[in-house]
């Protein structure tokens, strides 16, 4: 497998020797990349914090990110790095008023001088909100989640080489086949731990001492497993309307969370957390999307495991 792995110190670029495997993870929403990798113990090939790491495997660039911790024992040293979504961890506090989605990832990546790639629009414009002592991830998660449940649009955030790029998901459509010529263990879950079957929206106005409650319910849902309720309020000067955003939300949520866990598959780079992939298995047959990807790499074999959520 021809890959290249290079570190840049901001004095020096060099190609570290590595041991064993390259793993490079990435995941659908929320969390950053990961690269981790082993290397010789040498002084002339030294990995320290804050240094650049990039890999391109056929000349593509796949990951570009920043180091952000090692260990050594023996003579070989253990390096992880992580891509931009990382500094999404940092907490913060934010008011908004009138401001879509794409506006909030494009106002938090330039407070925070991180590098924007292409950002899709999204359509819903929220009112107002106020994210207090929050992740900045949480802020455009929630951001997103109103997106969804207003227009039944999904958008993933990830980093393409370096930069934050938001698109829509159903445009992240990847030309890979998964099926049982090129993979190798399959399994099958399915639970209904996050599935929601009523559904809570409430609106508390302070200053005017009202409070309104919008209700949207599966009844038959309810008496087979039991009530799981999910509440949401939204700010007071909020223009949804309560119900009507109970339903969306019911639609979305009331249903099951459907995985399959494919290891060993014969690797390509097109494939990474949020993209869809096509899918023809004894358990499945048709679109999934990447929830989970590790791509494991050696000079000789390029394999990865990949979790699908369906639907």
């Amino acid at each position: 497998m021809d890959f290249e792995l290079r570190v840049d110190s901001g004095k020096k670029v060099i190609e570290p020797l590595v041991c064993g495997e390259v793993l490079y993870e990435s995941f659908e929403q929320g969390r950053c990349s990961k690269l981790s990798f082993d290397i010789l113990a040498d002084s002339q090939s030294a990995v320290t914090e804050g240094d650049i790491v990039s890999l391109r495997v056929g000349g593509s660039g796949v990951f570009l990110g920043v180091v952000f911790g090692r260990r050594q024992s023996g003579g070989v040293v253990s390096v992880y790095a992580y891509d931009s979504l990382r500094y999404l961890k940092n907490r913060d506090t934010y008011v908004y008023e009138k401001q879509r989605a794409s506006d909030i990832v494009r106002r938090i990546a330039m407070d925070y001088n991180l590098r924007l790639g292409e950002i899709a629009q999204t359509k819903y414009v929220i009112a107002s909100r106020v994210e207090d002592n929050v992740s900045l991830a949480e802020m455009i998660a929630n951001a997103l989640d109103i997106e969804l449940s207003q227009t039944g649009r999904r958008y993933v955030l990830y980093d393409e080489f370096g930069a934050l790029r938001l698109a829509e998901q159903s445009r992240m459509k990847s030309k890979a086949v998964i099926d049982a010529t090129n993979s190798g263990t399959v399994s099958f879950a399915s639970s209904v731990d996050n599935r929601s079957n009523r559904i809570k929206v409430a609106r508390y106005d302070k200053k005017a001492g009202k409070r309104e409650i919008g209700v949207a319910s599966d009844s038959a849902s309810e008496k087979r497993i039991g009530v799981l309720q999910h509440y949401v309020r939204v700010g007071a000067r909020s223009d949804v309307k309560l119900t009507e955003h109970a339903n969306a939300l019911l639609k979305l949520q009331n249903k099951n969370d459907t995985a399959i866990s494919v290891g060993g598959i014969v690797g390509d780079v097109r494939v990474r957390g949020g993209v869809s992939v096509t899918v023809d298995l004894p358990v499945f047959s048709g679109e999934a999307h990447v929830t989970r990807c590790l791509h494991r790499l050696l000079p000789e074999r390029h394999l990865m495991d990949v979790v699908l959520r369906i639907g």
